[in-house]
């Protein structure tokens, strides 16, 4: 494109380089909602709950666990009840994601929970 049919788009554009801008330009960008902001405490409590579900399974997992195949009756109770926690975790964090606009603290908490589980699970 040339200097020339550049300033001539211009002209029929007919641009000001001072025009303000116009009320309903303003009131579109002022109108705009604010992005949601990062609930620190949801993310932690979702993290915390994370790691002992986390260590929970690694619990059955692991050879000569305390919640594995040798474990006594309590310990049986405690990885079940693990395994009942992660897939809850799991199904929450299915369920938070088209709920992400209409409650962000949901979503937050469930993604930190199911990140602390996987860390923890591949750790």
């Amino acid at each position: 494109m040339t200097a020339r049919s550049f300033d001539q788009r211009l002209n029929q554009m007919h641009w000001q380089p001072t025009a303000i801008p116009s009320q309903k330009i303003v009131d579109d960008v002022l109108a705009r909602r604010a992005s949601v902001s990062l609930r620190v405490e949801w993310i932690v409590a979702g993290m915390v709950l994370g790691m002992l579900i986390g260590f929970g399974l690694k619990g059955t997992i692991a050879p000569d666990a305390p919640f594995g195949a040798h474990a006594d009756t309590l310990g049986y109770v405690v990885g079940a009840l693990c395994l009942l926690a992660a897939a809850a975790s799991a199904s929450l964090a299915i369920l938070a994601i088209p709920l992400h606009k209409k409650l962000p603290q949901v979503s937050q908490f469930s993604l930190s929970n199911l990140l602390m589980i996987m860390v923890l699970l591949v750790s």
